[in-house]
């Protein structure tokens, strides 16, 4: 039972890992895209 406690814990934390990734991902884009407009202009 602890296995299968930890192998799910594992899996959570994964899950987290990659979904924060995924948005520091996007905020990293969105405040790129920001920089360039207002260089252009």
């Amino acid at each position: 039972m602890q296995t299968r406690t930890r192998a799910s814990h594992v899996r959570v934390l994964y899950q987290v890992i990659l979904i924060w990734l995924l948005i520091m991902g996007l905020v990293v884009e969105l405040t790129c895209i920001l920089v360039i407009q207002t260089q252009i202009n």
